[in-house]
């Protein structure tokens, strides 16, 4: 009996043995199959953007909310945003969140604004923020100082044009650095024009007030303002009772004037002087000759023609001033014309020459008279003064005498028409002409 029972003891352990090995099995194969789903689960979020397996992702990786718009659109499994820096991944940040402007990048890849300046990151400043504009670049690269080129409002600069290597690219700038003489900013970062003092560059300031009268420049009365650039006196405030003396830059003798307007006035003189007035200042012009000049006159601003000594015509074109061949040496005085193709030039020794628009021409006439003045309603209504009170009169075909009840120098004439006609000269000599006689 003891052996069959110890044979039967032996058999129950036996089989007691082979079940917990079958067991054994059983729950090994479930933890494999258990590990494998959670590797295929983390495989599908290793790679950023994609979704989180039933909110979970694997060790070293965050489950990231995507959002739009406010609202969560999803979720992802990435290491940025996980609050653990990881440099393999190139990251130089992680806080913990995927947010611009509070230390660290959404990418984890710059801490610009986080306070700490990484040197290994080439910041050269950090304020705790990515602004321009205070004491450091929005890049971490810059220190707001005054010449970076950077106006740094809340250090209390007012402009920054740059110095040294630094170039600012505002256009108030001019392409000037800053300087303690002049131009836009100050070398301390203060607008020149308005802070109370002239610079070097300056002829006032908008904070001060002018001491200059509008006398200086030629006017009656009134005090000019200064320019909002601080570089030029402003006399629109200044004003005249009459005549105002203009400045012509010359002392040469003036004989005649002429003008299309007025914006466009010629002046001219001795020695071959010819001055234009643009409205605003008169400028000197090349003539093309430095005879003297006694006469001109012009169809309009593109077509002047101006005449004098030895013969002298020349001509403005809009451009510049030409020479022309008057086909003669004589003194011219005078020039008139109806039209740019019916222009008469008078002067000495009863020099008269007509321009029919292709060149000059003499006339016949009186070779003892001196011509002092030519003028006409038409061209066949033309008037020439000369000495002894001589007036001559060309009605289209040739010049006749005309009574001019004088014998003093008749030196100039001008009508209103052909029936209103008026020639003065010395002693106080006018005549008028109606017509009639």
């Amino acid at each position: 009996m003891e052996a069959v029972s110890g044979r039967k003891r032996a058999m129950h352990l036996a089989g007691s043995g082979a079940g917990r090995r079958g067991w054994g099995a059983a729950i090994g194969a479930v933890v494999l199959l258990f590990v494998l789903a959670l590797m295929a689960l983390a495989g599908g979020c290793i790679k950023p953007e994609n979704p989180c397996g039933e909110g979970y992702c694997p060790p070293g990786y965050a489950c990231i909310p995507i959002v739009q718009g406010f609202v969560v659109q999803g979720y992802v499994c990435q290491t940025c945003g996980n609050g653990v820096v990881d440099s393999a991944a190139g990251e130089v940040c992680d806080d913990g969140n995927l947010d611009d402007g509070d230390g660290c990048s959404a990418d984890c890849r710059s801490a610009c604004g986080n306070g700490v300046v990484e040197a290994k990151l080439d910041e050269v400043c950090d304020d705790g923020n990515l602004k321009d504009g205070d004491a450091c670049s929005a890049d971490c690269k810059s220190k707001g100082k005054c010449g970076d080129g950077l106006v740094d409002i809340v250090g209390g600069e007012k402009c920054d044009c740059g110095a040294g290597d630094a170039q600012s690219l505002g256009a108030e700038c001019k392409g000037e650095q800053n300087s303690a003489a002049g131009g836009y900013c100050r070398d301390d970062c203060i607008v020149h024009c308005g802070d109370g003092m002239v610079a070097l560059e300056e002829v006032c300031d908008t904070d001060l007030p002018v001491t200059t009268s509008c006398a200086a420049f030629k006017y009656d009365f009134g005090r000019p303002g200064c320019s909002k650039a601080c570089d030029s006196f402003v006399t629109a405030s200044c004003g005249d009772w009459n005549w105002q003396l203009h400045d012509s830059g010359t002392s040469e003798d003036f004989v005649s004037v002429w003008g299309s307007g007025p914006n466009d006035v010629f002046a001219v003189g001795d020695s071959g002087t010819i001055l234009h007035y643009d409205g605003q200042s008169w400028r000197s012009v090349d003539a093309k000759t430095s005879e003297n000049l006694g006469g001109v006159w012009g169809s309009g601003p593109n077509d002047v023609f101006a005449v004098g000594d030895s013969g002298t015509i020349v001509h403005h074109d809009g451009q510049s001033w030409q020479s022309m061949d008057s086909k003669t040496l004589e003194p011219l005085t005078s020039v008139w014309g109806s039209g740019p193709n019916d222009v008469f030039a008078v002067g000495d020794f009863g020099t008269i020459q007509h321009y029919d628009g292709q060149s000059w021409v003499p006339m016949s006439s009186n070779p003892l008279e001196l011509f002092f003045g030519v003028w006409g309603s038409g061209p066949k209504d033309v008037f020439a003064v000369s000495d002894f009170g001589i007036i001559q009169h060309y009605d289209g075909n040739s010049w006749q005498n005309m009574g001019s009840k004088t014998s003093e120098p008749l030196t100039g004439v001008w009508g209103s028409g052909p029936n209103d006609v008026f020639a003065v000269g010395d002693n106080g000599t006018i005549v008028h002409y109606d017509g009639q006689s």
